[in-house]
């Protein structure tokens, strides 16, 4: 995974992609009503900052929590804002680097995947990392969806030059990937039920089960 080391990434981000808050708003809020919550016991959180860390204890409150982020100084922020750390290990390391034998009911990993280097296998070692019948909520931006907004603003009236500005800035932060390869990635692993549970703007969120 590609490591940031700027001091204000979170901000950078907002700027950089349209509607950043209210699509990572979305996509958090559409998964914790899908999981069964007594058969929760141990959740994995890929590069997961302090609102999902809030967010999922308070839903899961028995449950332990793994979280695994690169960066030192977004992983110490993250500890900052976090509320209760009693349940909650914090690695700072790649995902790809990471080594154990535990097994995981729930792996969330939200706009994470289009800044990894190699996407089958850091798909694959979530794969090995879930329990049977475990599941992963991952979430990408979609090169398709990109591209119809660009249209649709262009269509509308939008500036192409500020319109194609826009989209340079994001393909400079982040690769944007295709739907049917990441679906196709996680069939051929192994995933037996999928679903496609949110789509809003140019991202995507799947609900994948072992």
């Amino acid at each position: 995974m590609k490591e940031f080391n700027s001091k204000n990434y979170a901000e950078d981000m907002k700027k950089k992609i349209p509607a950043y808050e209210l699509m990572f708003e979305l996509i958090f809020q559409a998964i914790l009503p899908l999981t069964d919550k007594e058969k929760v016991k141990n959740v994995l959180l890929i590069g997961g900052q302090a609102n999902e860390i809030n967010g999922i204890s308070e839903v899961f409150p028995d449950a332990s929590m793994t979280v695994i982020e690169p960066n030192e100084k977004m992983l110490t922020e993250a500890k900052r804002q976090t509320l209760s750390h009693e349940k909650v290990e914090f690695i700072g390391s790649k995902f790809e680097d990471y080594v154990t034998d535990k097994k995981y009911d729930i792996c969330i990993c939200l706009l994470v995947l289009q800044f990894v280097e190699d996407e089958e296998f850091f798909l694959s070692k979530i794969y090995g990392c879930l329990e049977q019948a475990g599941v992963l909520f991952l979430s990408i931006f979609s090169s398709e969806m990109l591209e119809y907004w660009k249209n649709f603003a262009i269509a509308r009236g939008a500036d192409k030059g500020q319109v194609s500005k826009t989209c340079s800035q994001q393909a400079q932060v982040m690769k944007v990937l295709s739907l049917s390869t990441v679906e196709k990635q996680l069939l051929d692993l192994g995933f037996r039920e999928m679903e496609k549970i949110l789509q809003v703007l140019s991202v995507a969120l799947w609900r994948c089960k072992k």
